[in-house]
């Protein structure tokens, strides 16, 4: 994992965290107002900017969810290389010309041309 890869992790983690802790901050005032040990005036301020924050964080995790989605594409393919990190000048893809018909191969490997008569 590249340098970037590793920043985008980490902070992906740092807002999932923030997250967590947000929904949890959530549930305990929902909690307060069901079991009626406070106020609906009281809480909305404060649920308010908790559901404020939890959506700047989803949005903030979606857009680096997607940077980075983005940036797995553009690294999703890598020149194969030797393990030795040697690198050979010469062609490496076989010939794709047929020689000869489906019924009759044509070579000029004269052991080849006499097991065929």
């Amino acid at each position: 994992m590249d340098v970037a890869a590793s920043g985008y992790h980490k902070h992906l983690e740092s807002i999932n965290a923030e997250l967590v802790d947000v929904n949890h901050r959530l549930e305990r005032l929902y909690d307060a107002l069901e079991t009626s040990k406070l106020e609906l005036s009281d809480l909305t301020p404060r649920i308010q900017v908790l559901r404020q924050r939890q959506d700047q964080l989803q949005s903030a995790k979606e857009e680096l969810e997607d940077k980075f989605a983005d940036r797995k594409v553009d690294l999703f393919y890598t020149i194969p290389l030797p393990h030795d990190g040697t690198v050979h000048d010469r062609a490496e893809v076989p010939s794709i010309v047929q020689l000869g018909s489906a019924y009759r191969i044509r070579t000029n490997d004269l052991r080849v041309m006499n097991s065929m008569s």
